[in-house]
């Protein structure tokens, strides 16, 4: 026990510096095999019970592509493409942080708006208007203080939207998310972004609950999954499976064999509490065991769509899709909003990583994993030979 306490917290050093912990021995790979071992047998750590607020009647809403509004404003007869290959997201059995819509995050009444400095509050809680969020883009966008912007949320919104109260009629969640287009001289590009009200903390060792930086937990987790699709044939051709950042993410064509459809929507699997996008189910190896993103199929996600657009297009509305240009974070320690996103509307800044290189196991049979065949002792030796491909990324 006390040998497998020092891990945990050498490896706090190594999240910071990449270096402290290169090479390792085979003794350590053997540790971090046994401690990846434990993250998966030992979740959940602090127990976390989920907790809804209910969103203000009032709330402005992003309508729906089937709206008539947003139907004719389609001047690139793009919907029937958008809808032809919305992803179909499939979320852990245990996950706990579940997607929210952008207004129930950023203007519904338990959101204010804070600064960093002092954490006073802006503009108080049920007071927060999209207008507003865009003003300060155009006020705070160019300085250096804009970081110092942040929305100041309840802990009930980082459990998203109520799941309860966003299904169909076959129980497939429908939060809805963000759809936004473009297209370069040889492809079109639909981009699929989905917000969840939490980044969950990765229990690393002894390390449970939200306790320490190194856990990753933030507010706001924004992911996307991004779409080319040949101009000319208007089919399907990559597919951007968006992972923590621009540099874990990857691109596979759209004919790879690990890739699954239902019907023309390819599958994509979300990882328990971090929300990394991934195309198969199983265990993706991050730093070394102990970051790892877990992926399980329970809750089905067909999300509604809501299109939106960059500001300098005519159909850009701030009164209800000013979140895209908030000027801080969206979290007191959250990511950035879209537009500060080097993938927003920008297929090239997608740099990702080869899908081959991506170490992966196959998860071991537990009562969360009932169609998983493998056994503890394989999903162990699996993992301690990929170990040393699963660095920190650089």
């Amino acid at each position: 026990m006390h040998r497998m306490l020092f891990v945990p917290f050498f490896l706090i050093v190594g999240f910071q510096s990449y270096a402290a912990i290169e090479p390792i021995t085979e003794s350590q790979l053997v540790e971090y095999a046994d401690l990846a071992i434990k993250v998966i047998e030992d979740i959940p750590g602090k127990a976390v019970v989920p907790f809804y607020i209910d969103r203000s009647p009032s709330l402005p809403l992003l309508p729906s592509i089937q709206d008539p509004s947003v139907m004719a404003q389609d001047h690139e007869n793009l919907i029937p493409i958008i809808e032809k290959y919305n992803p179909v997201v499939y979320l852990h059995p245990d996950e706990k942080y579940f997607p929210i819509t952008a207004e129930e995050y950023c203007t519904g009444p338990q959101t204010a708006i804070a600064l960093q400095t002092d954490d006073s509050i802006l503009i108080p809680q049920g007071d927060v208007t999209m207008d507003q969020v865009y003003s300060f883009y155009e006020s705070y966008s160019q300085k250096s203080e804009a970081f110092n912007l942040y929305f100041d949320i309840t802990q009930g919104v980082t459990f998203g939207s109520d799941p309860s109260k966003n299904r169909d009629e076959n129980n497939n969640l429908t939060t809805p998310c963000s759809v936004l287009t473009w297209e370069t001289d040889d492809a079109l590009y639909v981009q699929y972004l989905y917000l969840y009200g939490f980044n969950g903390p990765f229990s690393i060792g002894i390390l449970h609950g939200d306790d320490f930086p190194v856990q990753d937990a933030h507010e706001a987790d924004l992911e996307h999954v991004t779409l080319m699709i040949d101009k000319g044939t208007r089919e399907l051709k990559k597919i951007y499976y968006s992972s923590h950042d621009r540099y874990e993410g990857m691109w596979l064509n759209a004919d790879n064999p690990d890739i699954a459809y239902e019907g023309t929507h390819p599958v994509v699997f979300a990882a328990r509490s971090s929300h990394g996008n991934y195309p198969r189910e199983g265990t993706y190896i991050r730093i070394y065991g102990l970051g790892n993103d877990i992926t399980g199929s329970k809750t089905r996600w067909t999300p509604i769509l809501r299109r939106i657009y960059v500001n300098t297009d005519e159909r850009f509305d701030p009164s209800i899709m000013g979140w895209c240009y908030h000027a801080g974070n969206l979290g007191k320690r959250g990511v950035s909003s879209p537009f500060a996103q080097a993938w927003f509307q920008n297929s090239l800044n997608e740099i990702g990583r080869e899908y081959d290189t991506v170490p992966f196991c196959i998860n071991p049979k537990s009562p969360n994993f009932v169609d998983e065949v493998i056994d503890y002792e394989e999903y162990k030796a699996c993992i301690l030979s990929k170990i040393p491909l699963a660095k920190i990324p650089e």
